[in-house]
């Protein structure tokens, strides 16, 4: 047989064939498994991240609530710490030992209407 018989006959690639579809739909699973699973990682960080924020909102809204109701703000959080001076509010981490503040709040009273000057997030 001639070359270029070989290269024009059909017989004989259809193994080659199989083998090449089988590794190609092989990266094509493992691609989308792998965006699978970095998706749920994701939603799982992401859900994470929602719920600090929110913990650290409450806290910023207790105390605007006793600075309108014009108390003290003596509350106690399990995992973030806190110091008022006025009606100015620095939360950060408990665990933190050099206290870099997660959240600031400033806020006035005047004629009765809470004003919020300041809320500022940092990480």
């Amino acid at each position: 047989m001639k070359l270029k018989q070989i290269f024009k006959s059909k017989r004989g690639v259809a193994i080659e064939n199989a083998i090449l579809f089988m590794i190609v739909i092989f990266f094509l699973c493992a691609l989308i498994t792998n965006l699978t699973l970095l998706g749920f990682h994701e939603v799982k960080l992401e859900k994470a991240l929602l719920l600090r924020d929110v913990e650290i909102d409450q806290i910023g809204e207790d105390f605007l609530a006793s600075v309108d109701a014009e108390q003290a703000f003596n509350e106690t959080y399990d995992k973030y710490a806190y110091k008022v001076d006025g009606n100015v509010l620095k939360v950060w981490r408990e665990k933190d030992t050099d206290k870099t503040v997660v959240l600031y709040v400033e806020a006035e009273l005047t004629d009765g209407q809470l004003n919020v000057k300041a809320w500022r997030y940092s990480d």
